[in-house]
């Protein structure tokens, strides 16, 4: 069997040369030669309300506490976590995630007007 017409019957099937899943122009994926359902596509969810919850202690003894996590609540009622931060690098408000979608959410980490600005804090000089 030439392996040039292999390849080229995965080819024809829309699967890739290497069997890896390629979409489809009806709406389900084929990997070799097998088409699968896709999932429909699920509805954004909206955040409800959010929790913030308390960072670690002071030093040494909150040194192993878990970093702050924003645990938000979703219009349908699941409780997803955001996402963990440094609280002495971010600072956010509840507020700010009431009526975005997770992925937005999330998003939120890495937005510059949530990072404090670390050149004004005081230094602590030995």
């Amino acid at each position: 069997m030439n392996p040039h017409d292999s390849r080229d019957a995965r080819q024809e099937n829309g699967a890739g040369i290497s069997g890896v899943k390629v979409p489809s122009s009806e709406g389900t994926t084929t990997t070799d030669g097998q088409e699968l359902e896709k999932p429909p596509p699920a509805m954004e969810r909206r955040i409800v309300s959010v929790v913030i919850t308390p960072g670690p202690g002071p030093l040494p003894g909150g040194v192993f506490d878990q970093a702050p996590r924003v645990i938000a609540t979703l219009d349908d009622g699941r409780d997803v976590e955001l996402f963990s931060f440094y609280a002495h690098e971010r600072s956010f408000g509840a507020q700010q995630f009431v009526g975005l979608t997770v992925e937005e959410g999330r998003r939120l980490k890495f937005a510059p007007e949530n990072r404090l600005d670390m050149r004004r804090r005081p230094r602590l000089v030995p």
